[in-house]
Order: C-alpha cells, then sequence, then structure tokens
C-alpha cells in the first residue's frame, strides 16, 4: 500500500482527468467505505483466479 500522500496524488491524478473522473470518485468512496473496498477486493480476486463464466467470458464469438 502507497503512503497517505502518494496515494492520495494517484488518486487525484484520476479524479482530475475528466475522462476517468468516475474511476476516482470510486477510488474516494473505497478509501472511505471498508464494506466497498472488500467488495472490489472480492470482485478482483475471482476475476485473477480465471472464473470466466461469472465475467461472460464463454470463449465465443460474437455475430457480426
Amino acid at each position: 500500500m502507497l503512503p497517505d500522500f502518494d496515494r492520495a496524488d494517484r488518486i487525484g491524478a484520476y479524479w482530475g482527468n475528466p475522462a476517468t473522473r468516475t474511476f476516482g470518485e470510486l477510488l474516494i468512496d473505497a478509501e472511505q467505505d471498508p464494506y466497498l473496498r472488500a467488495v472490489l477486493v472480492g470482485m478482483l480476486r475471482e476475476r485473477g483466479q480465471g472464473s470466466a463464466m461469472s465475467f461472460g467470458r464463454t470463449g465465443a464469438r460474437a455475430a457480426p
């Protein structure tokens, strides 16, 4: 985990860019809400374990 000032600086970089502001707001909310943080970490861990079905990746091609 980054020190407080570095973490705030990185979050501020996302929040300061209009294209990534929503993501920056999510990071700010996750800093303040331990339940949200736990849910996000759980989702990322699940995705990292290769759980293809929970994210809809079946390997099938989409129709043109």
